[in-house]
């Protein structure tokens, strides 16, 4: 059996996707559109290994999804702006702007741990087994 799945990357992302979706068996069936593209990609799930690429893609996949948001920073930018003009609560938000800063820094690295420990080897062994 067949199956199919569909991707909308921005057009930087485009051959990082289709790199990626490779090496969990999937095969590019067609590309369309300029932004955002429009990936399909087909599967055979009559390939061997296929119920352990399927699980080492989601656990991948799942690793990606907890990248923390970049947007979030915005927020912070908004606020020193309503606060600038106070003085002694934009001094009490540039304390508390360093401590989240922090967290990210400290969240972001431990995604990128993750990602280098858990979720390249899963890329790596499905690559393997279907390659």
């Amino acid at each position: 059996m067949i199956e199919t799945q569909v991707e909308t990357v921005s057009p930087s992302a485009e051959q990082d996707c289709i790199s990626t979706m490779a090496d969990f068996g999937w095969t590019l069936q067609s590309s369309r559109g300029d932004y955002p593209v429009k990936l399909t990609f087909q599967r055979d799930t009559a390939m061997p290994n296929y119920e352990r690429v399927c699980e080492l893609e989601r656990g991948y996949f799942a690793i990606q999804t907890t990248r923390p948001d970049p947007l979030e920073e915005f927020n912070f930018a908004l606020w020193c702006g309503l606060f600038f003009f106070v003085f002694p609560l934009a001094f009490l938000m540039t304390f508390v702007r360093i401590r989240e800063k922090k967290k990210y820094n400290e969240a972001l690295a431990t995604w990128y741990d993750r990602m280098e420990v858990e979720a390249i080897p899963m890329r790596e062994e499905a690559a393997s087994l279907v390659g």
